[in-house]
């Protein structure tokens, strides 16, 4: 039988999984656009925000990288302490858990949060791109 602990674990274990593949399939589908826009005149702002986004998507995998190590670091630390470990102060404020963890837990909703400025970034460039005939796409088209 499992015991919450190892439950705890397989969940942040899919969180950093999730992060992982989110971040990475928001950064192939962008690399994919990416040539459309680049060979496209007018829609060259659009592709500075891609390429932007890209880098916010590429900030956001490392951040989920950080944050499942620093996960290995705060079990580790549990382990050492009986699952004890004495918790993290900050500025003089006692925290639920050890630095390590709290460090983690900080690098994985920084993840998240590029992921959404990456998604906003590509979403407010999107709506501004004029509708215009493109010949390859066959009448109007969003993208070009």
């Amino acid at each position: 039988m499992t015991t919450g602990v190892e439950i705890r674990a397989q969940i942040d274990a899919d969180t950093i999984k999730a992060l992982l593949l989110i971040n990475g399939g928001a950064a192939v589908a962008l690399l994919a656009l990416l040539p459309y826009v680049l060979t496209r005149a007018h829609l060259h702002y659009f592709g500075k925000l891609i390429m932007f986004a890209l880098l916010l998507y590429q900030v956001a995998l490392l951040c989920a990288v950080i944050s499942n190590r620093l996960r290995r670091i705060c079990s580790l630390e549990y382990e050492k302490a009986g699952m004890r470990p004495s918790p993290c102060t900050f500025f003089g404020l006692t925290l639920s858990g050890p630095c390590v963890c709290i460090r983690g837990t900080v690098f994985m909703w920084m993840s998240v949060i590029f992921f959404l400025l990456a998604g906003l970034t590509v979403f407010a460039g999107g709506i501004t791109v004029p509708v215009q005939n493109d010949p390859l796409v066959g009448s109007a088209s969003v993208l070009g």
